[in-house]
Order: structure tokens, then C-alpha cells, then sequence
């Protein structure tokens, strides 16, 4: 794993705020951060209670886009108050650019696997990755969008994790830990479980609300440095 955002050096960063630089004297920048600011985003608290979302970007005409069921998916994750709200994105380093936006939609920390080849969707490489994040962090919960690649993903995700997946949940409810997935099925209303952690779950687009932006709101973000071979020609 690299370091944060920011840092000149390959240690990690105790914290990234939108739009600064590093905010801890031992990347060698000054500490930016108001009063207690550094405290809010301190990366060594428990993390066990967390919620990792795999935030999916298209890139369309040259311009890159947050797939709407992953925002709406960070709405959901902050609604059910969870613990920290991590996020994973893959590509380049013009992911860079939608660090400001991933952050107002409450994510706490974003782990970027930093890796042109990553730009396009690669499944096995995309797993991996996840479930060494999850490895790192152990979040309760992996929410995935339910879209073409996050179908293809998720159960790959749960695979390499040796957990167990529902997917195209229709609801979602969390108590302490434990995560209730709904599925509709001929008009009834169906209630899961997984017995292992993380929980992972798919939701399709347009389940749950879009959530209000935080504008000005800050984060911390990690480089993650991809050293498998799940690079994949799809003919």
C-alpha cells in the first residue's frame, strides 16, 4: 500500500482533507486542520463496525462519472450509521478528481487503487482488491451496486472473502453488526442473513434516495497499490 493523498513521502498519512495537503508534520506539511479536526479523521480507531462500498466510476467521452446507485448507496450506508464509511475506487490518478464529491456523500476514507490498467473493469483484479481492503480495515458490511460489473463482481468479492452474498436487495437494515437484507419475491417480503462477515449485499439503482451532498466536507485517502495478475481480455 502507498501512501495518502498529499504526502511527498511512501508512508501513510494520518489524514487527507479535500482540497489541502498533507495535515500531519510527519509528511513534513504543516497541520491545516482546525481544532479536533485531526481527531475526526485519526485512521487507528476501530473500524469493525464499518461499511465498505464499492463506488463504481464510468467514464464516458473523456469525462468520468459516480454510477448513481453507488451514491445512493453511500446515502444508505450513512442513514444506517454503521461505524466509518470506506470507500473503494479503481484507475488512474485522475480518480483524484472525485475524491471532493466522494467525500460529501459521507465517506470517511477512500482506499484508491491507484493503477491505470485499473481504469477498465477487470472482475478477478477488482475482487482481489476488495478483499485485501477488507482484510485491512474488516468493515461488517461490503455494499455493491447491483449493474452489469457489480453483478459480476460482488460474488467474486464474497468468494475471495469465503462469505456469503444476497443480492438485489430491495431493503436494508443494520443492528449493531448484524445486517438484515430484504429481497421481494411474488409480492412477499423476504428477510436475510449471513452468518460470516463481512455481510455483502447488491442493491439495483434507484432503491434508495440520492443523498444530500455535504459541500466542504473532508477525508482521509489511501493509495493502494494492486500487485496480483487478474488482468483479463474480454473477446
Amino acid at each position: 500500500m502507498g501512501g495518502c493523498d498529499g504526502c511527498a513521502s511512501s508512508g501513510s498519512c494520518p489524514s487527507y482533507s479535500s482540497g489541502d495537503s498533507c495535515s500531519s508534520g510527519s509528511c513534513g506539511g504543516e497541520k491545516k486542520l482546525p481544532p479536533g479536526m485531526l481527531e475526526h479523521y485519526n485512521t487507528n480507531q476501530s473500524t469493525a463496525d464499518g461499511t465498505l462500498v464499492f463506488i463504481e466510476v464510468s467514464d464516458k467521452g473523456g469525462v468520468q462519472k459516480i454510477e448513481p446507485v453507488s451514491i445512493q448507496l453511500l446515502g444508505k450506508a450513512s442513514e444506517m450509521q454503521g461505524g466509518r464509511i470506506f470507500g473503494i475506487v479503481f484507475g488512474g490518478p485522475e480518480r483524484k478528481e472525485l475524491y471532493k464529491e466522494i467525500f460529501s456523500f459521507g465517506v470517511d476514507t477512500v482506499y484508491h487503487v491507484r493503477d491505470p490498467r485499473l481504469s477498465v473493469f477487470h472482475p478477478e483484479a477488482y475482487a482481489e482488491s476488495i478483499a485485501a481492503v477488507c482484510e485491512r480495515v474488516i468493515p461488517a458490511t461490503v455494499l455493491i451496486g447491483s449493474t452489469p460489473r457489480g453483478a459480476e463482481l460482488a460474488p467474486r468479492a464474497a468468494a475471495s472473502m469465503g462469505t456469503g452474498i444476497v443480492t438485489e436487495c430491495s431493503d436494508l437494515a443494520l443492528e449493531d453488526r448484524k445486517l438484515s437484507m430484504f429481497r421481494v419475491s411474488e409480492g412477499r417480503k423476504t428477510r436475510y442473513e449471513c452468518v460470516t462477515f463481512p455481510q455483502v449485499a447488491t442493491v439495483k439503482d434507484g432503491v434508495f434516495p440520492f443523498p444530500a451532498a455535504q459541500e466542504g466536507r473532508g477525508g482521509t485517502a489511501f493509495y493502494w497499490q494492486y500487485k496480483g495478475d487478474g488482468f483479463k481480455q474480454i473477446l
